[in-house]
């Protein structure tokens, strides 16, 4: 039982953390879907040097990604709640998207 315990505070845990992943990389998001959008799809990103805050932000919340991964791998051999399940891999997910999406901006 402790276990299972254990997964479920893993994985809510994980919540909060890709939660805050998210939030750190949706400005950037927006910044770069609203600039690709103004400049007709197929420009690069007229950020200049503010380019690596974008990058900063993907290294700070690299931790969380990896802990992300390993919870996913880890689900796969202990018990859990499937709901938690589920919203640990949609957060995972909006955040690989978010991160593409930042660099393909970035450097197309």
């Amino acid at each position: 039982m402790k276990r299972y315990h254990a997964m479920n505070v893993f994985g809510v845990i994980l919540i909060v953390m890709l939660a805050l992943v998210n939030l750190g990389h949706v400005l950037w998001t927006w910044w770069l879907i609203s600039e690709q959008l103004q400049t007709g799809w197929g420009y690069g990103t007229n950020m200049e040097m503010l380019v690596l805050m974008p990058w900063m932000t993907e290294l700070v919340c690299a931790p969380a990604m990896i802990v992300g991964v390993v919870y996913l791998v880890l689900s796969f051999f202990l018990r859990h709640k499937k709901g938690i399940l589920a919203a640990n891999i949609i957060l995972f997910a909006c955040a690989a998207v978010q991160i593409g999406v930042t660099n393909l901006f970035i450097w197309f």
